[in-house]
């Protein structure tokens, strides 16, 4: 309903033009400090503009209960004013631009103090000149980690919560001061003086549960990575990580000192084999009665890490970015697993840095101890890793002699007599028929036009690709895209005639293929999902077919034109 429709008196009218026009100059004030270039922002001008601001703000609070006052109660209903909340959002416009003149003033008194203690400091004799000057503390930003709310509790307080700040620029600070959950939690509340305790509450209840900080700190402590090659890096990690944590249980008020035998126990059990038996060799030669202590353990590490890097110092880039790891996929019944070899392999036969393929000791043993040894050790019988099995292995490659689904150095002599026999990969897989196409030799696919729906119920007129050898059917990602379907994860292996290529397949889908001359037949299909189904496509319509010479083709001499 718009304000001409309203019979308003004289006194709203004039209450409503102040109202109006004061809300303009405290956005075009906004606006112009934005656009205000950093010599002007002087000190005298930041206070000038604040007490201007003030000022209007107290004219537009008054016009306001004005207003509030001359206008009855069925009315208020009726006025855009009162309907659209034109004051709280006044409101929120004039807290903001206080809140940001008010940091503008803060850092000119700062720069303004910090340069006349540096002059005064120079007229003073050089042994009674004070401390330098420190830069500013920054408040921390608190992600919604439990375990980093006690720190940034104590910062804050410190800060911004135990000072003469009004309580606008504290919840100002506060809201700027948080990200991720915490910035979440906060979000709906509004930069006004009655609302930063209960924000500040807000986030005291929420991460300040002890229970909670605990329950994060004790899963960092037991959840560490093992140890899986002896670097420094590796090291330093679990060292500095198992002392941070010990460190916030100390903060918490958790009394640690009897925790030794079970902080030595778990941080051994994370070491590797090499820096284990070092570290039993240590115990026994310092004190071979007596428990061991954790800054025993400690010191032990320290001196480990410093050795390793004077041996083999680290250059910065590698301390910033650990060595790549080689990934070696592999599927479970309940879905993907992932083991992860390092470049820095160590021989699971003789403890040596290097693959147990590329062994000497190993390969001299006989065949049937080999075969032994990896059954003990869990290894895979086709890449010799660990962490799967031969069905689940995901290297291509296969034993050079036979060509069978394990490593050559696993290859029995009576293997050889059933070479002869097609070599049947174990792993389940599709077989399909593989077409091509050489430069300057035509191949005539056999294809058709079927209708298939969509997700949506449309009907979309598509070519499928007739193959009589395949053991499955296939869709192009690009017709799912189309359609809209609904993909459902899965893992297999496609691969061609002689196993020549393997393709693995990750989604399939449910369709249904109607004819286009009878809509009642439909057939449902599961097709598994692949990016291309074949390099060469019909490029036109039927015509083009027909323009081939057909004393290429003499069988089709008898064969009439159907349209």
């Amino acid at each position: 309903m718009s304000q001409e429709r309203i019979q308003t008196t004289a006194e709203q009218d004039r209450c409503l033009s102040t109202l109006h026009d004061i809300a303009n100059i405290i956005q075009k004030t906004q606006i112009n400090l934005k656009k205000c270039p950093k010599q002007r922002l002087t000190k005298g001008y930041v206070q000038a503009r604040l007490k201007s601001l003030e000022d209007y703000w107290s004219t537009f609070k008054q016009a306001h209960n004005n207003l509030t006052l001359c206008t009855p109660r069925e009315q208020k209903g009726m006025l855009p004013y009162f309907l659209n909340e034109d004051f709280y959002q006044v409101e929120d416009l004039y807290l903001v631009l206080q809140a940001d003149l008010t940091d503008h003033l803060l850092k000119l008194e700062s720069t303004n103090t910090s340069n006349t203690s540096t002059v005064s400091n120079d007229t003073q004799p050089l042994a009674a000149s004070p401390l330098a000057t420190l830069p500013r503390i920054q408040l921390p930003v608190f992600s919604g980690k439990y375990e980093d709310w006690p720190s940034y509790q104590d910062l804050f307080t410190a800060l911004v919560h135990n000072t003469n700040l009004s309580n606008v620029q504290k919840l100002h600070y506060l809201k700027t001061s948080v990200s991720g959950e915490a910035e979440m939690l906060l979000r709906h509340i509004q930069i006004l003086d009655y609302n930063y305790l209960q924000a500040w509450e807000l986030l005291k209840g929420r991460f300040g549960n002890k229970k909670m900080i605990l329950n994060a700190i004790l899963k960092r402590l037991f959840g560490q990575k093992r140890v899986t090659n002896q670097t420094s890096i590796q090291i330093k990690n679990i060292l500095d990580t198992t002392a941070e944590c010990i460190n916030n249980l100390i903060n918490l008020k958790i009394n640690t000192d009897s925790w030794d035998p079970i902080i030595i126990f778990l941080v051994s059990q994370k070491l590797d084999p090499e820096s284990l038996k070092d570290w039993e060799e240590f115990i026994y030669k310092n004190q071979s009665d007596e428990l061991p202590t954790w800054d025993m353990l400690k010191g032990f590490l320290e001196a480990k890490f410093r050795t390793l890097e004077l041996v083999a110092p680290t250059s910065v880039y590698t301390r910033d970015k650990i060595q790549t790891q080689k990934l070696f996929h592999t599927t479970t019944e309940t879905g993907k697993h992932h083991a992860a070899v390092t470049t820095q392999h160590t021989c699971s036969y003789c403890q040596n840095n290097h693959h147990i393929f590329q062994c000497k000791d190993f390969s001299k043993l006989p065949v049937e101890q080999r075969q032994d040894f990896v059954k003990t050790q869990r290894l895979c019988y086709n890449c010799l890793i660990p962490n799967h099995n031969a069905f689940k292995c995901k290297q291509t490659t296969s034993c050079r002699i036979c060509k069978r689904k394990h490593h050559s150095l696993l290859h029995h002599s009576r293997d050889v007599k059933e070479t002869s026999q097609p070599a049947v990969s174990i792993e389940p897989c599709i077989t399909t028929a593989h077409v091509s196409h050489n430069p300057g030799h035509q191949v005539l696919l056999a294809t058709a036009q079927v209708e298939v729906s969509s997700s949506y119920g449309h009907k979309h007129l598509l070519r499928a690709l007739i193959d009589q050898g395949s053991e499955a059917s296939f869709v192009s990602a690009r017709v799912v895209d189309l359609l809209g379907l609904s993909k459902t994860n899965i893992d297999g292996i496609v691969s061609g005639v002689g196993e020549g290529s393997r393709i693995s397949i990750k989604h399939c889908v449910d369709l249904t293929i109607t004819s286009r001359f009878n809509a009642n037949d439909g057939i449902p299909v599961k097709a598994y999902v692949l990016k291309t189904i074949s390099s060469s496509y019909p490029r036109n319509t039927s015509r083009r077919i027909y323009s081939f010479k057909l004393y290429h083709w003499l069988t089709l001499h008898t064969i009439h034109r159907v349209r």
